[in-house]
């Protein structure tokens, strides 16, 4: 009745169409004009099933372009009918419930995470090409640990919103890095207590540059745990099971994996079957089980292999 501008008694007894003012049919008081084309009114065809079987309808979503001296434009509605015998008289009760206003809302919060989405990727971009910038190593690191963390994510069954804020937080894992000498990064021996314990404080620092970037996915807690191992074993705040979210437990195993079978700046590549033989041995204990168990049979199936690296473009993880 809202729509059409009309009293409920006024609307009682009308066509479909014509009672929505439907721009289909092109409805007016004086009748619809296009009968034949009643046959495809989604009302219509759901009031005559109901009729013909008896089945209810529930919930069925819709929409009707409308114009009315209220209204103009595309109605979104959620359509319910049951069909009732009144006094041996059959009948369909019909519902329409307006959604637009919420159907509307959805579009706009669809629009703003897209284009957080967009922002948040340039900034990322900013990011990697800042480490890139100082440390080429540790850009081709997290780039080829990104490529292994998607693969693993996709492998468990993850939703694409997750395996996308999967890949986006290792891209920029060892952000913090950016905090630690650069001789330290690059040094070509082992590394001191001390040393050692500068690259232990990159998670945290890591989490101290992102905490405050706005995004759909929780970068700079994954960033902050990559390190932590699921026996409270890791670094930095020795957390263990699941006080570890799911994206840092497949980074982690990522990030082994890619560290192990690359070359370091103190060593050469241990290859990749030391690499699978560390997560083998290690699974239940330092990584999670599930995220191990999907690494080893990605790499075992041949589907993703570590070719060699590629200085001009550090990321050489190709799927088969």
């Amino acid at each position: 009745a809202a729509l059409s501008g009309r009293s409920s008694d006024a609307m009682r007894g009308m066509r479909c169409g014509q009672a929505l003012h439907c721009l289909y049919t092109l409805a007016s008081a004086e009748g619809c004009g296009f009968a034949e084309q009643c046959e495809e009114c989604m009302v219509l065809r759901i009031v005559s099933e109901t009729m013909e079987t008896g089945l209810s309808r529930h919930h069925v979503e819709g929409s009707l372009s409308c114009r009315s001296e209220h209204q103009e434009g595309i109605m979104t509605f959620l359509l319910s009918s049951t069909k009732l015998n009144i006094r041996k008289q059959p009948l369909v009760l019909l519902s329409l419930l307006d959604i637009t206003d919420r159907k509307r809302a959805e579009k706009q919060l669809h629009d703003t995470l897209r284009s957080l989405r967009e922002a948040v990727g340039v900034t990322i971009q900013v990011m990697v090409s800042s480490v890139e910038a100082r440390d080429p190593y540790t850009a081709g690191h997290q780039v080829r640990s990104a490529d292994i963390a998607r693969s693993i994510a996709i492998e468990m069954g993850l939703s694409p919103e997750q395996i996308e804020g999967i890949r986006v937080a290792s891209s920029i894992h060892d952000i913090g890095k950016l905090s630690i000498p650069a001789e330290i990064l690059s040094k070509p021996s082992r590394l001191t207590d001390i040393e050692f314990s500068l690259i232990k404080e990159h998670p945290r620092k890591g989490y101290e540059i992102l905490k405050n970037v706005v995004s759909p996915w929780p970068l700079a807690e994954t960033v902050y745990q990559h390190h932590e191992r699921m026996d409270g074993s890791g670094y930095p705040r020795h957390l263990k099971g699941d006080e570890i979210i799911i994206a840092a437990r497949i980074l982690s195993v990522a990030d082994v994996v890619e560290a192990i079978a690359s070359h370091r700046p103190y060593r050469a590549s241990l290859g990749i079957d030391a690499a699978l033989e560390e997560i083998e041995k290690n699974k239940g204990t330092l990584y999670d089980e599930a995220v191990a168990d999907a690494c080893l049979r990605l790499f075992r199936d041949k589907r993703v292999q570590l070719a060699r690296p590629d200085l001009m473009n550090p990321s050489y993880t190709q799927w088969g």
